[in-house]
């Protein structure tokens, strides 16, 4: 495909063969610009070039079409009828690399679902289970298999969702951590009962996969009506648990202020690291600086001023010094930092108000009157040193 693009007589089309170099993974295009006519100019060329080198594509859709637009334009591609399972999508739903989309608000969605009936062809058979079904069907006893088969359902390629991978990698962990003695008698662990205390705090996970679909995200990170360039904001926090950082984007526009988040990232702290909670903040840190790095070299939207919060004295104080005199591992990270950020705009900020402070929790939400209350993760006075 991107051959085709590179072929002389496309030279004059350079918006077009961006598009099929930079906007294209595997089978799908995902482009945008602000003028639709000049977009649909764009898909058009797109098909023409793809012509050529014996490509057929699917009809485009275009956000803010509806559904019914949509569906009549899939009905005059040829497809053969196929048997819909109940938990196969719909004709009118969309998805984009994995994640779902409305076309009428232009919002995407998490795909994910809690399903715990047998499969055939890799499709579950029965319905997927509602917030309230979930804890009466959670099977008893729940086993490493049907804990990694269900929690492995969430697709995030974006980082939209990233607090509740986070629980689920914890989760996973503390459930191999559980198994790792009885592996000494016992061959297979695969299929032996989580424990009580896991077997709970996965169903807890459970319910907020049940509802994590309705939870949604805009597309578009530009809103109409800007008034002029974004700020560009990073969060990053870390704990003995995990670390990571978050990226949003702040504009001024005809209707007041509006932040979109753009993507974020996160891991799991290493077992050695234990204890050292100002490791995982620098790591944390590092995400951050890896996020604004990421934009700038895959976005095209530009920035008029970033601002990095942390919520650790001591990282501050470590970035905005010479990187000599560290130990190897703050030396390295250091150095990464201040490569590919400027240190005027690392900010301290308290850790209430640090919103990637959720990524690094270590409470599970209780439903408490038919609400979910979670409790945050005690700070760490820091030494002065």
């Amino acid at each position: 495909m991107r051959e085709t693009a590179n072929l002389p007589q496309f030279s004059h089309l350079e918006e077009v063969r961006r598009v099929l170099q930079e906007d294209s993974y595997v089978d799908d295009i995902l482009t945008s610009h602000g003028n639709l006519r000049q977009l649909k100019v764009i898909t058009e060329n797109v098909e023409q070039i793809l012509r050529a080198g014996g490509f057929e594509l699917k009809p485009w859709v275009f956000s803010g079409q509806n559904r019914k637009e949509s569906s009549e334009k899939q009905e005059q591609v040829a497809t053969p009828r196929t048997v819909i399972l109940p938990n196969q999508l719909k004709e009118e739903d969309n998805k984009a690399l994995g994640l779902g989309y409305t076309l009428e608000d232009d919002k995407l969605h998490v795909m994910v679902r809690v399903n715990f009936s047998k499969r055939r062809r890799k499709m579950r058979l029965g319905q997927d289970l509602h917030l309230e079904q979930v804890r009466a069907q959670t099977p008893d006893p729940l086993t490493r298999r049907e804990l990694l088969s269900q929690v492995s359902g969430l697709y995030d390629p974006i980082g939209l969702t990233t607090p509740v991978k986070q629980k689920r990698a914890i989760l996973v962990r503390r459930a191999f951590q559980e198994a790792k003695p009885k592996s000494r008698t016992i061959k297979d662990t695969w299929d032996l009962p989580l424990s009580g205390k896991l077997r709970e705090d996965a169903i807890c996970l459970f319910e907020e996969y049940a509802q994590l679909r309705k939870v949604k995200f805009y597309r578009a990170l530009t809103p109409a009506g800007m008034l002029d360039k974004p700020d560009a904001i990073t969060f990053s926090d870390g704990s003995e648990h995990g670390y990571g950082a978050v990226l949003y984007l702040r504009w001024a526009y005809n209707q007041g202020i509006t932040v979109r988040l753009v993507e974020s990232n996160a891991k799991l702290t290493p077992l050695d690291h234990k204890g050292e909670a100002v490791k995982a903040e620098l790591c944390g840190a590092v995400f951050a600086a890896r996020l604004k790095r990421y934009f700038e070299q895959q976005g095209r939207i530009q920035v008029k001023q970033w601002y990095h919060f942390v919520d650790s004295q001591t990282v501050l104080g470590a970035i905005q010094r010479e990187s000599y005199g560290f130990h190897t591992f703050f030396a390295n990270r250091i150095g990464e930092i201040q490569g590919s950020t400027q240190i005027q705009d690392w900010w301290w900020i308290p850790g209430t108000l640090n919103i990637a402070d959720i990524i690094t929790r270590w409470g599970w939400p209780k439903r408490v009157g038919g609400k979910f209350t979670v409790a945050a993760r005690p700070k760490v006075p820091e030494s002065s040193s």
